[in-house]
């Protein structure tokens, strides 16, 4: 761990420091925090890993979004419109376009209302995109809370 204080009130941290590991067993379902200068085990802890995936979780308003295709790969809006739709059921595709250029290398999710940060920031992990400000030469969408701009 490099920065302790983004763990503060989290009990299984308590005693944690800079400097110590995080051994997480899946099989065994127990998470261990170790101090390697002192060589030691400083907590074990059990594990739930039937949560639900953080992706599915973390949309939880309803959020409309525009899917422009940043590429030349034709069908991609119909094709991230579904797997969208199945991953996230709070999440509406109402404009699927083109993009002004096809030329986008990476995807980009633009909060064109300003109250959709959590759900802009989600999407984006989940596309392995970035959040970003609407471009240069695009049109903000009329009717939607979201904008993804689909790279390759």
């Amino acid at each position: 761990m490099s920065d302790i204080s983004k763990l503060q009130g989290q009990a299984f941290f308590a005693s944690a420091k800079n400097g110590d590991k995080v051994l997480i067993y899946s099989k065994a379902k127990q998470a261990i925090l170790y101090d390697p200068l002192a060589n030691k085990i400083v907590k074990v802890s059990s594990l739930n890993l039937n949560q639900p995936s953080p992706s599915a979780a973390a949309v939880t308003s309803i959020t409309k979004v525009a899917l422009y295709n940043g590429t030349t790969i034709v069908g991609l809006t119909s094709s991230v419109a579904a797997k969208l739709k199945s991953q996230f059921a709070n999440v509406t595709v109402v404009a699927k376009e083109n993009a002004s250029k096809s030329t986008y290398d990476k995807t980009l999710v633009v909060d064109v209302t300003g109250k959709n940060a959590a759900s802009a920031s989600q999407l984006a992990t989940y596309l392995t995109g970035e959040v970003g400000k609407l471009p240069a030469g695009e049109t903000k969408p009329k009717e939607a809370d979201l904008l993804i701009i689909l790279g390759k």
